[in-house]
Parts: structure tokens; sequence; C-alpha cells
């Protein structure tokens, strides 16, 4: 599907940055996100490795699924903080490649992407973003302004936390410490398997922590052993989250 957008500026991400940082997706306003379905591929052949990449790799897979929730990834899914659209593409420009460049390969099929976007979209502003220096380079030859991935340029406040504080109406914690769940029709969004710190709007004192189940559509409460898991105790509430999500079988990967 050609991608049209909502944005003059368009950022195509390469696999090494969404390998780099998984929530690389987070950090740029205002900005149509493209990632084409090569990274995809790739970043899925890295999933089960068992250092930073596939610890990444599994992070990002998790967050393009809560995206993927909340529409068509071909037609673009909001980014509430940063303003941004975030689109999955199949759509290459294998046509205006030379024939050196072999086509199956993964660095090239991005650099596609990124050619086929600025050819349909001739007064934006592409980019490829990678931190592969020969991909620099070639989307030079080919016009196309590409950059290093940079963290430190955006804020630590785009990125997905996982966590949400919530205020809410004292009865709505009252009962969900009665009944264990409460579903939440509130303003602000919540995503499958994110947890929730729920406040009473009237008391900071009266909360209730829980994880929002993608599969119920509620709040419910944590895993909580009447027993230590090895010799484990959660201290803190960010302990309890983290064990929560070891021991559900909601949430597939940690």
């Amino acid at each position: 599907m050609a991608i049209n957008g909502r944005f003059n500026r368009k950022i195509v991400l390469d696999t090494n940055v969404i390998l780099f940082d998984a929530l690389a997706i987070t950090k740029f306003k205002d900005s149509d996100i493209v990632i084409p379905f090569s990274v995809i591929e790739e970043v899925d052949r890295f999933k089960r490795d068992l250092g930073e990449n596939g610890r990444n790799a599994r992070h990002f897979s998790r967050f393009i699924d809560v995206l993927r929730s909340q529409g068509p990834l071909a037609s673009g899914v909001l980014l509430e903080k940063s303003k941004s659209y975030v689109y999955v593409s199949t759509d290459i420009y294998l046509d205006g490649m030379p024939p050196e460049l072999d086509g199956m390969k993964a660095d090239n099929r991005i650099l596609a992407t990124a050619l086929g976007l600025q050819r349909k979209n001739p007064t934006g502003q592409v980019e490829l973003v990678t931190k592969d220096i020969n991909l620099r380079i070639k989307a030079d030859v080919f016009g196309i302004n590409a950059k290093d991935y940079d963290p430190d340029e955006t804020s630590f406040e785009e990125m997905y936390t996982g966590v949400k504080e919530i205020e809410v109406d004292p009865q709505l914690i009252d009962r969900f410490y009665r009944e264990k769940s409460v579903a939440y029709e509130g303003e602000q969004k919540l995503h499958s398997n994110q947890y929730v710190i729920m406040k009473d709007s009237s008391n900071s004192n009266h909360s209730a922590i829980g994880r929002y189940s993608g599969q119920q559509m509620k709040i419910v409460s944590l895993i909580s052993p009447t027993e230590s898991i090895w010799g484990i105790h959660p201290r803190n509430v960010e302990q309890s989250f983290a064990l929560d999500a070891l021991l559900n079988d909601e949430v597939l990967f940690v």
C-alpha cells in the first residue's frame, strides 16, 4: 500500500536502529515513521537471541503488537505523545535501483523503500535513519537524506514505559479491591499488558495497582503469590509489576 501520510517529514528506520533502541519509533515528533517490511522480518530473526539485540527485538515486537491493536499498521497508527504516525510498508521502488544492487538484500530493500517515498513525495522531507555507514553512503548517492540514530536528540518523556498513572473515582478503587478487576472507561488510553497505578482523585493515599488485560478489556489485579518465588518477595510497586510479568501467561516476553 502506498503511504501518503499525514506529515511532510517521513522517517524510514533501519533494523539496526531498532536493535539499538527498541523504542526508537517513539523518538520522532510530528513525523510519518515508516518501518519497511524487511525490517519486521529481520527483527523476527533476532527475537531468540539471548543478548541485547534479542531483548530489543522482543520489546519492539511487543510494542508493535500494541500499536496493531489500535488500527491497521499499513494505514498508520498514532503515537499519542509524539503526535507521529507509525506505518509498516511493503512498498519498495526496486525499478529505480541500479542492477549492481541486489534487490533481495534487506539493506537494499530498505533503501528502495526510502527511494519510493521520495519519488512519491518529491516536495517532502524523507530521512533514512541507520547506523550502517555504507547504507548512509548509498542513500546519499540517490539524493536521500540519511543520518545516524542519536537517541539524545529526543526527550526521554517520549518513551513508552509500560506503566501509567491515572486518577479515578474512589468507588472504582473500592470495587477493584472487592472484585479483583474493573472496567476502565476514562479518557486516557490503556495498552494491553500495561501496568496501572489508580489514584483516588480526592485522596492520593487511596490507590491500587493492576494490569490492563487486553483479553478481558479490564484492569485486573496482579498475581501475588502467598509464598515467595525462589525466595523473592516484591519490595515495591516496580518489583510487583516485574514479578507479575514473569508469572503471567498473557505477557509472552519479558
